[in-house]
């Protein structure tokens, strides 16, 4: 709420989100770049000369309460399983769980789906309605493509937090 009690405005509140979080994945370094004669090599198996690295940005408690904040909606219909493609995510999804004040006493079932092990052998994902799917980075969107295509999970189930290309109608947080 603004100092009149007026509420905030839904695009001033995203330019403060946006905002803040750029400052986050600068100050954190959340871009990894090779230098000219080196390049890495992803666990889809592609060669990059940057990637994207979460984890760098979640050694904050209060900047990662502050990430939390974009992933409340996705807790709304209150998911009883979310899948995070690394534990090193699982951090801020329970920041954002607490912070949603929708589950009480219980806690939803965090499981790491260990990325591309998921997609190149047999994850026992539970496609259900309940169940929310994160992908910590990307810069090809090519994980959410292989489990939305591996799976019956609708795309609001595949969210990924950050990234630099999406493909298609995926959903992108930051």
């Amino acid at each position: 709420f603004c100092r009149d009690e007026s509420p905030v405005s839904l695009t001033l509140k995203n330019n403060i989100l946006q905002a803040g979080m750029l400052r986050i994945f600068k100050t954190r370094q959340g871009l990894i770049s090779s230098s000219p004669n080196f390049h890495f090599l992803k666990p889809s198996n592609d060669h990059c000369n940057a990637f994207i690295r979460a984890s760098n940005l979640l050694v904050a408690g209060e900047e990662v309460a502050f990430l939390a904040i974009s992933l409340l909606p996705l807790l709304k219909p209150q998911p009883n399983r979310i899948y995070v493609d690394t534990s090193s995510i699982s951090y801020l999804v329970c920041k954002a769980v607490l912070m949603s004040g929708r589950y009480g006493g219980r806690v939803p079932l965090i499981e790491s789906y260990e990325s591309y092990t998921a997609v190149n052998q047999s994850f026992d994902f539970v496609e259900a309605p309940e169940s929310l799917v994160l992908i910590s980075a990307t810069t090809s969107g090519g994980l959410a493509s292989k489990i939305l295509n591996g799976t019956t999970f609708p795309n609001r189930q595949v969210v990924t937090l950050f990234y630099s290309k999406l493909i298609g109608d995926q959903i992108g947080i930051y």
